[in-house]
């Protein structure tokens, strides 16, 4: 596996952590649950946060929006499947959370030559 492949399953390991911490916590979803939405959002969040956003407006900007992006799909989610429930209070932890675990990953991708923004 290259680079970015470990890479993406790095993002989708702490994207998974932080669903634990703030969907099955707080909104008591179960791992398998929580585990379909770290997939889709680490999917989504690379796809456009990490291949578009990130190169044109910057790391901060990209990390929020990654954020924002992460609850909104968790949000979806509780909208179309009675098995997946979220609050507002939990949605807002969550992009926080992502938010700057992002940043953090950002730093990474910039700095690592091999893996592709």
């Amino acid at each position: 596996m290259g680079s970015t492949g470990w890479a993406l399953l790095v993002k989708l390991g702490f994207t998974f952590i932080a669903g634990l911490l703030t969907l099955a916590l707080f909104d008591g979803n179960t791992w398998l649950a929580v585990l379909v939405w770290a997939a889709a959002v680490t999917a989504a969040n690379y796809l456009i946060g990490d291949r578009y956003i990130l190169p044109t407006v910057g790391n901060p900007i990209a990390a929020v929006v990654d954020g924002v992006l992460a609850a909104g799909l968790a949000w979806l989610l509780g909208v179309a499947f009675p098995w997946f429930r979220t609050t507002g209070a939990t949605l807002v932890a969550l992009a926080a959370v992502i938010a700057i675990m992002e940043y953090f990953f950002h730093v990474f991708l910039k700095e690592s030559r091999t893996v592709l923004p």
